[in-house]
């Protein structure tokens, strides 16, 4: 009984140890393209919020600048950020060549 025991937890431990090697890995890109959603969603929410009066004019306008601002940065940095010019394939910061297609990485 005791040795089962020993298993059980034995096998839940190592699977506590080994699951975050399963979990996706956050890159730069999926957190830009996060960002600018969150940004567009907030900006859509701002707008609403405008339509229905909650939101003053002046508030509205400030706000809704620093938003769009925000959008449009993480948006361009998702179009630059390590993608291989022939096959858009993520790039790593290290990688000389495209490893999916041999195409030289820009810098």
């Amino acid at each position: 009984m005791t040795l089962y025991l020993i298993a059980i937890l034995a096998c839940a431990a190592f699977l506590f140890v080994v699951a975050p090697l399963f979990e996706p890995i956050q890159t730069k890109l999926n957190i830009f393209q996060e960002n600018s959603t969150t940004a567009l969603d907030a900006i859509e929410d701002l707008d609403l919020e405008y339509a229905s009066g909650k939101v003053s004019e002046e508030g509205y306008k400030a706000v809704r600048s620093e938003l769009v601002k925000d959008a449009a940065l993480s948006l361009a940095k998702t179009q630059s950020c390590g993608h291989c010019r022939r096959c858009k394939v993520p790039l790593k910061s290290a990688d000389l060549f495209c490893g999916n297609c041999g195409e030289r990485a820009t810098s």
